[in-house]
């Protein structure tokens, strides 16, 4: 295992040769962004895991989430202090990350000054510290007299300007700027411990003092954490005694409230964050089906499960599942559908700029098409729960109320009301999630 460095102390051709490979995973990133940034990260460091040690991982993962983040906002500085290098494009991305580890904490002032003018190929940059400051302090750029207030904020914030419009028209200005802020910074790090086999206080005891653990009040088993600290080599996850979970995602499974005994599908189970937590209500009595289109993922899924101890759920391809399973009736159907994930983008800050205008219609078309595929496995008095992490009513009120009106045997669940519920990003420091639920009368 690398050991830990200072800034101050690590050298400048260390820094150089990390900036190149996240400057790589930048511009494969940028020349094809239907892909998951984490998947090119993925990609790169297995190709050169002979070369990138721990922390070189963690250095180029920072780097470029934060070039992410903040790449309106990078663009703007870059603009501002190298005019004369932005027309190459793999000094541009090496700027970007470099400014990216500002923000992570992983360079200081001289390190910064010394790793840009080597980038420049020995050019002198007039202000280097006066840069490094504005990166390190997040100064506000001041708005301008020819820039639209849409376009300031997306400057701002660091958002495609058409989203800004589309959020300004649906919220206002006062609630768009507060969503934005809140999906731009990263949220917390939160947990769920495993009930199968500790308590939550049990957990909170066992975990080193100074992670300053703390139990979520709205969370049956939500433990947060004030900063970003690695778990996953404890001895609690590597024995399945937690699983990293946002609260939001939490709370949308304790609302649809499984019993132990019950049968239940989870119908875009993905690599199994809820499933688990289903399992783990369910006290692993009753039984879960599992199904998704990912193999990979399902794959993912069946390794947590061993690790939690959970037994109670089989895993199916969800297209072998809708052709073998045709006499299956479950009391609760969960669909956490595909969806634009804007709810998510401070965790998955790629997406913003993935996004289209016609990303929402599309995925709202997919939803109703899962919903009416997944109407006649349910059991009468059964209960379909609809959720999705976007934050955006074209996937959310929308698709819930299109596919009540055509259904007449439906009637909405009193645990999530007449037009479902929202968990929103700027005023519950989560990620945004939506979710109603329906009972076949």
């Amino acid at each position: 295992m690398d050991k830990p460095s200072t800034p101050s102390t690590i050298p400048v051709s260390r820094v150089l040769s990390q900036l190149k490979f996240a400057s790589k995973a930048w511009r494969e990133w940028n020349r094809d962004r239907s892909l998951p940034a984490d998947r090119l990260l993925a990609n790169v460091f297995q190709e050169n895991r002979k070369v990138l040690g721990s922390r070189d991982r963690k250095f180029i993962s920072g780097c470029v989430h934060e070039a992410l983040r903040n790449y309106s906002y990078y663009d703007y500085w870059i603009q501002k202090f190298a005019q004369s290098d932005v027309r190459d494009p793999v000094k541009y991305a090496k700027f970007l990350c470099l400014m990216g580890a500002v923000s992570e904490g992983s360079v200081d002032a001289a390190l910064f000054t010394a790793v840009w003018n080597e980038i420049k190929d020995q050019a002198q940059l007039d202000h280097p510290v006066e840069l490094f400051q504005i990166l390190q302090a997040k100064k506000t750029i001041q708005a301008e007299a020819d820039v639209s207030r849409s376009g300031w904020l997306a400057l701002r914030y660091s958002f495609p300007v058409w989203l800004v419009e589309r959020w300004i028209k649906a919220w206002g200005d006062a609630e768009c700027e507060a969503l934005l802020k809140a999906t731009h910074d990263r949220p917390p790090l939160v947990i769920r411990v495993n009930t199968l086999k500790i308590t939550r206080d049990g957990l909170i005891k066992s975990l080193p003092p100074e992670f300053a653990a703390e139990a979520i009040p709205k969370t049956q088993c939500g433990i947060r954490f004030p900063e970003h600290v690695s778990l996953k080599s404890t001895q609690a996850f590597l024995g399945g005694d937690f699983e990293i979970q946002s609260e939001a995602s939490q709370r949308v499974i304790e609302v649809a409230n499984p019993q132990p005994g019950e049968k239940v599908w989870d119908v875009c189970a993905g690599s199994g964050g809820k499933t688990l937590y289903l399992a783990a209500m369910m006290k692993n009595q009753g039984l879960i089906y599992a199904t998704d289109l990912r193999s990979l993922a399902l794959k993912e899924l069946k390794l947590r499960a061993d690790r939690a101890g959970v037994k109670n759920i089989k895993v199916a391809d969800v297209q072998r599942f809708y052709k073998r399973e045709t006499d299956e009736q479950f009391n609760k159907i969960i669909v956490d559908a595909p969806c634009s994930g804007t709810g998510t983008l401070g965790r998955a800050p790629d997406l913003k700029w993935r996004l289209t205008e016609k990303s929402f219609k599309e995925h709202a078309g997919k939803q109703l098409e899962i919903l009416e595929m997944t109407l006649p496995y349910l059991k009468k008095g059964g209960k379909i729960f609809y959720m999705t992490c976007s934050v955006d009513s074209e996937e959310n009120e929308q698709v819930a109320s299109t596919f009540l009106s055509r259904h007449p045997e439906l009637a909405p669940d009193s645990a999530t009301g007449d037009a479902g519920f929202r968990i929103w990003p700027h005023r519950e420091n989560t990620d945004g999630f939506f979710m109603a639920g329906f009972v076949l009368n």
